[in-house]
């Protein structure tokens, strides 16, 4: 949990921090195809968090949550999954709103 709990801190302190996050957001506009930016995405949160994968949820053109699992140094797609809106990441998805819990 501990480990968990430091990762979310870095991971706030990334996407707060407005020089890492504008980084960030200018290398993946300047990506051509959306595969190559979020991978640039994942990479960056990566080498933030010192984790070892990221997933990414995103919101399909049917209402479904595709999942894409990001590993290895090179944050290559691993593992895509569609799947049904719900829990958690389906709640912060159809709210807008980032639900953590506690």
């Amino acid at each position: 949990k501990s480990a968990l709990s430091k990762c979310q801190q870095q991971l706030r302190s990334v996407i707060s921090s407005s020089g890492d996050g504008m980084q960030v957001c200018m290398g993946a506009t300047s990506r051509v195809n959306l595969t190559d930016a979020l991978s640039f995405v994942a990479k960056s949160a990566l080498s933030k968090c010192h984790a070892t994968q990221v997933a990414v949820y995103l919101l399909d053109d049917q209402g479904h949550m595709d999942v894409i699992r990001f590993e290895g140094n090179l944050c290559v797609p691993c593992n895509r999954v569609k799947a049904a809106v719900c829990g958690i990441a389906g709640l912060t998805m159809r709210s807008g709103e980032i639900h953590n819990i506690v």
